[in-house]
């Protein structure tokens, strides 16, 4: 572990919010458990508990915009998906969507 690589890293591209949670400067987020894990390592201060139960309400609340955003998909981003998926998987695979618990046939 070269810990003044990841100090550089939690100095130069995250900042520690009002509440305790580290978060990127780049995208405002909570980094995933490992990098908090690897920055409370080499002795970077934040508040763990708050950003693990932050990050899991903020996941929650993004699942649930994504999930009403397919609810109202215009039928020309219906047919894109559905192209997309072909795409990934080839034809005649079912593919789920794991939030919404669509299943599709490519």
């Amino acid at each position: 572990m070269n810990t003044d690589k990841i100090k550089a890293e939690f100095n130069d591209k995250a900042y520690v919010d009002t509440f305790g949670a580290v978060r990127w400067k780049s995208n405002d987020r909570i980094p995933f458990a490992d990098k908090l894990e690897e920055f409370a390592a080499v002795g970077c201060e934040f508040n763990m508990t708050e950003c693990l139960v932050t990050r899991k309400i903020e996941d929650a609340a993004a699942i649930k915009r994504y999930v009403e955003s397919q609810k109202n998909m215009s039928a020309e981003q219906r047919a894109e998906q559905a192209y997309e998926r072909r795409a990934a998987f080839g034809p005649g695979e079912t593919v789920v969507n794991i939030f919404t618990g669509e299943t599709f046939r490519t």
